[in-house]
């Protein structure tokens, strides 16, 4: 089986087909840079925004986003119910719908609970250790609160995955 070049296929379509699906492909592109760039600059907005006490709730929120994404020290239990999961996904929804700290951690006990798990307070437990405390807060974003703690703490990766699209 042959590769399909470019110019087969502009034999195959004609070249004015060609020309105008890469010049779709083009805006596309430019418009995932335009996203991705916006995405950062709005996480970096909130973070160091004017108003300071919107700005510590932000900072919370992507605490607790980092904690939900990235799991730190001997809480294995923790990351295992966390990986991949439908309450993980609950949770970060939950964290970019603006509910406070302890809605959020009670979601947690409540599931880990009704499985007879005994790793229920453990989430209330890292929330306590790292200091990680917000309200519910009604500011909507454009963003969940994991696209914006992904931009804020590894936005070489956002780029990264552009780059691998061009």
């Amino acid at each position: 089986m042959s590769e399909t070049t470019l110019e087969d296929l502009e034999n195959a379509l004609g070249g004015a087909k060609v020309n105008r699906l890469l010049d779709q492909v083009t805006l596309i592109q430019k418009y995932l840079w335009e996203q991705t760039f916006a995405l950062c600059l709005y996480s970096r907005s909130c973070y160091v925004g004017n108003d300071q006490t919107k700005a510590q709730d932000f900072a919370m929120r992507i605490r607790m986003a980092n904690l939900l994404t990235h799991f730190e020290g001997s809480h294995d239990t923790l990351r295992t119910n966390l990986r991949g999961t439908a309450l993980r996904v609950d949770l970060m929804e939950m964290l970019s719908g603006g509910q406070s700290c302890p809605t959020i951690a009670g979601a947690y006990r409540h599931d880990r609970l009704t499985h007879s798990d005994e790793s229920a307070w453990e989430l209330e437990e890292k929330l306590a250790e790292k200091a990680i405390t917000f309200t519910k807060s009604e500011d909507k974003h454009p963003y969940t609160f994991e696209q914006m703690h992904i931009s804020m703490c590894n936005p070489l990766a956002l780029f990264q995955q552009l780059l691998l699209l061009s």
